[in-house]
Protein backbone atom coordinates (compact mmCIF):
# COMPACT_ATOMS: atom_id res chain seq x y z
CA UNK A 1 0.00 0.00 0.00
CA UNK A 2 1.31 3.45 -0.81
CA UNK A 3 0.91 5.93 2.03
CA UNK A 4 2.00 9.47 2.73
CA UNK A 5 3.23 10.09 6.25
CA UNK A 6 1.85 13.57 6.83
CA UNK A 7 2.83 14.16 10.45
CA UNK A 8 4.79 12.59 13.29
CA UNK A 9 2.32 12.55 16.18
CA UNK A 10 4.57 10.98 18.83
CA UNK A 11 8.26 10.65 17.96
CA UNK A 12 9.10 8.64 21.10
CA UNK A 13 6.54 5.92 20.24
CA UNK A 14 6.83 6.24 16.43
CA UNK A 15 3.18 7.21 15.99
CA UNK A 16 2.48 8.84 12.64
CA UNK A 17 -0.54 10.20 10.82
CA UNK A 18 -0.84 8.82 7.27
CA UNK A 19 -3.02 9.30 4.23
CA UNK A 20 -3.62 6.74 1.48
CA UNK A 21 -6.11 6.06 -1.31
CA UNK A 22 -8.03 3.93 1.23
CA UNK A 23 -8.22 6.68 3.86
CA UNK A 24 -6.26 8.16 6.74
CA UNK A 25 -5.45 7.36 10.34
CA UNK A 26 -2.79 7.35 13.01
CA UNK A 27 -0.57 4.25 13.09
CA UNK A 28 2.61 2.95 14.69
CA UNK A 29 5.61 3.10 12.36
CA UNK A 30 7.55 -0.19 12.45
CA UNK A 31 10.44 0.72 10.14
CA UNK A 32 14.10 0.29 11.02
CA UNK A 33 14.64 4.05 10.65
CA UNK A 34 12.72 6.73 12.46
CA UNK A 35 9.66 7.98 10.60
CA UNK A 36 9.77 11.14 8.52
CA UNK A 37 7.10 12.84 6.44
CA UNK A 38 7.05 11.46 2.91
CA UNK A 39 5.61 8.79 0.62
CA UNK A 40 6.31 5.11 1.35
CA UNK A 41 5.32 1.62 0.23
CA UNK A 42 4.13 -0.18 3.37
CA UNK A 43 2.46 -3.31 4.61
CA UNK A 44 -0.50 -2.27 6.74
CA UNK A 45 -1.09 -4.63 9.66
CA UNK A 46 -3.67 -5.03 12.39
CA UNK A 47 -1.74 -6.29 15.44
CA UNK A 48 -4.68 -7.95 17.19
CA UNK A 49 -7.36 -10.41 16.10
CA UNK A 50 -10.64 -8.78 15.13
CA UNK A 51 -13.32 -9.67 17.67
CA UNK A 52 -16.47 -8.60 15.84
CA UNK A 53 -17.67 -6.78 12.76
CA UNK A 54 -20.83 -5.87 10.96
CA UNK A 55 -21.88 -6.47 7.39
CA UNK A 56 -22.50 -3.54 5.06
CA UNK A 57 -24.79 -3.62 2.05
CA UNK A 58 -22.58 -1.39 -0.10
CA UNK A 59 -18.81 -1.59 -0.32
CA UNK A 60 -17.08 1.60 0.81
CA UNK A 61 -13.52 0.35 1.12
CA UNK A 62 -11.79 2.73 3.52
CA UNK A 63 -9.77 3.37 6.66
CA UNK A 64 -10.94 6.10 9.02
CA UNK A 65 -8.93 7.03 12.09
CA UNK A 66 -10.85 7.28 15.36
CA UNK A 67 -10.22 10.72 16.78
CA UNK A 68 -9.05 10.03 20.30
CA UNK A 69 -5.96 11.64 21.82
CA UNK A 70 -2.95 9.33 21.68
CA UNK A 71 -4.89 6.56 19.93
CA UNK A 72 -4.18 4.57 16.78
CA UNK A 73 -7.71 3.12 16.71
CA UNK A 74 -9.30 2.98 13.29
CA UNK A 75 -12.47 1.91 11.54
CA UNK A 76 -11.78 -0.39 8.58
CA UNK A 77 -14.26 -1.27 5.82
CA UNK A 78 -13.45 -3.66 3.01
CA UNK A 79 -14.63 -6.54 0.85
CA UNK A 80 -13.70 -10.13 1.70
CA UNK A 81 -11.58 -11.64 -1.08
CA UNK A 82 -10.83 -14.99 0.55
CA UNK A 83 -11.32 -16.83 3.84
CA UNK A 84 -8.52 -19.23 4.85
CA UNK A 85 -8.80 -22.26 7.13
CA UNK A 86 -6.46 -20.70 9.70
CA UNK A 87 -8.91 -17.95 10.78
CA UNK A 88 -7.35 -15.38 8.45
CA UNK A 89 -9.28 -13.53 5.79
CA UNK A 90 -8.05 -11.42 2.90
CA UNK A 91 -9.81 -8.06 2.85
CA UNK A 92 -9.78 -5.78 -0.22
CA UNK A 93 -9.11 -2.08 0.46
CA UNK A 94 -9.22 -0.20 -2.85
CA UNK A 95 -6.31 -1.65 -4.89
CA UNK A 96 -4.64 -3.28 -1.87
CA UNK A 97 -5.33 -6.25 0.39
CA UNK A 98 -5.09 -6.60 4.15
CA UNK A 99 -4.74 -9.87 6.06
CA UNK A 100 -7.13 -9.94 9.01
CA UNK A 101 -6.95 -12.49 11.80
CA UNK A 102 -10.39 -13.46 13.10
CA UNK A 103 -10.86 -14.34 16.75
CA UNK A 104 -12.36 -17.65 17.89
CA UNK A 105 -16.14 -17.51 17.74
CA UNK A 106 -16.28 -14.49 15.44
CA UNK A 107 -19.20 -14.46 12.98
CA UNK A 108 -18.60 -16.37 9.74
CA UNK A 109 -18.11 -14.42 6.51
CA UNK A 110 -17.87 -15.33 2.83
CA UNK A 111 -16.05 -13.90 -0.19
CA UNK A 112 -17.87 -10.83 -1.47
CA UNK A 113 -19.13 -9.77 1.98
CA UNK A 114 -18.44 -6.15 2.87
CA UNK A 115 -17.28 -5.84 6.49
CA UNK A 116 -16.73 -2.90 8.80
CA UNK A 117 -14.94 -3.11 12.14
CA UNK A 118 -12.92 -1.03 14.58
CA UNK A 119 -9.39 -2.04 15.55
CA UNK A 120 -7.34 -0.99 18.56
CA UNK A 121 -4.46 0.05 16.34
CA UNK A 122 -2.72 -0.06 12.99
CA UNK A 123 0.94 -0.67 12.20
CA UNK A 124 2.92 0.37 9.11
CA UNK A 125 5.87 -1.74 7.93
CA UNK A 126 7.78 0.10 5.18
CA UNK A 127 9.59 -1.81 2.44
CA UNK A 128 11.66 -1.02 -0.65
CA UNK A 129 10.34 -1.87 -4.11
Amino acid sequence: MDVEVVEILDAENNVVYFESPAGSSAAVWRGTQEPRPGTYAVELEIPDAVQSWSLRSSPEERIVGVEEAGSTKASVTGVVERVDDDSVLVLRLKSDVLLVEMSEGAPKVAPGDCLTFTVSGLELYPYQL
